[in-house]
């Protein structure tokens, strides 16, 4: 099916889901207790996907989210957002594909009443699953389709689509950026694995120790084991450009010189957080 049947499919369901006269809350706890019923077959798909177990207490986070009522903006609970209206109609999401950020954008769309075309270029087994668990629930009340899942096999893109409502993009700064220019309809973004971290010395134990165990920070480090090994400040630049997200770096250094360094590379991009001798603070200012 190409993207304008996908997108016509869904905003014909879409507009029944507006009718909807029950409390979307009743969907949602249906939701919830399909995928915790069928969190095994998840957790084998994710094993062969990312070679990883499932978090059950990261799934259940996805639905803590307060009631929206339609006179808010959409509050995306993992990023930024723009002043989007709900219901707004058909977002096209755009994504790493990580799996509760999926499941987190599905809860948000039930909950607004819009619908959703989620382009999927990872995690693609687990991620498919998950959104048949939801369209499982959905196609209980009626609103089936109201998820699809579209992979740009056509060559059409979800962002420069004329017939979607509004974009969710999670995934590197420099691809929002050029999503929110060559969209014509309004941009949700946000970072997602979005801190790179520079170590060159063992000064500050606690927040290294932190960033080893969060896997939403991304380690280069002249120490051996402490992430991905780089020979100097010089080469963690580089690579940060080349393959960080644009949204946080830091560094932990012991050196004034390289912390200044660091700081004058990014600072007119992104926000630099910088540990070192010399007392560098959180918002960026070298003292």
């Amino acid at each position: 099916m190409n993207l304008q049947n996908i997108i016509s499919t869904v905003k014909e369901v879409q507009h029944k889901f507006l009718s909807f006269e029950k409390n979307t809350d009743e969907i949602i706890e249906e939701v919830k207790k399909y995928i915790l019923s069928n969190i095994d077959i998840l957790e084998e798909a994710h094993y062969i996907d990312k070679n990883e177990k499932i978090s059950r207490e990261k799934i259940e986070q996805q639905f803590m989210i307060e009631p929206i009522e339609k006179s808010d903006t959409l509050r995306n609970e993992f990023g930024k957002v723009t002043n989007l209206y709900v219901p707004l109609g058909v977002l096209g999401v755009i994504s790493n594909s990580d799996i509760y950020v999926i499941l987190r954008i599905m809860i948000l769309a039930i909950l607004t009443r819009n619908g959703l075309i989620i382009n999927i270029t990872e995690n693609v087994g687990t991620n498919y699953l998950m959104i048949t668990n939801v369209n499982k629930i959905l196609s209980e009340y009626g609103f089936e389709n109201l998820i699809e899942i579209y992979n740009n096999n056509a060559g059409d893109t979800l962002e420069e689509s004329e017939d979607i409502d509004g974009i969710i993009y999670v995934g590197k700064k420099a691809n929002a950026e050029r999503i929110k220019i060559s969209s014509t309809k309004p941009v949700i973004y946000s970072g997602c694995g979005n801190y790179e971290l520079y170590i060159e010395d063992n000064l500050d134990e606690k927040l290294i120790q932190n960033g080893i165990h969060n896997k939403n920070i991304k380690i280069y480090s002249i120490i051996p084991d402490f992430g991905q090994k780089v020979r100097n400040l010089e080469e963690a630049i580089i690579r940060i450009n080349e393959e960080g997200n644009g949204y946080s770096v830091g560094i932990i250094t012991e050196s004034r010189e390289n912390a200044k360094k660091f700081y004058d590379s990014f600072c007119d991009c992104c926000p630099v957080y910088v540990s070192c001798l010399y007392q560098i603070d959180s918002s960026s200012q070298i003292r």
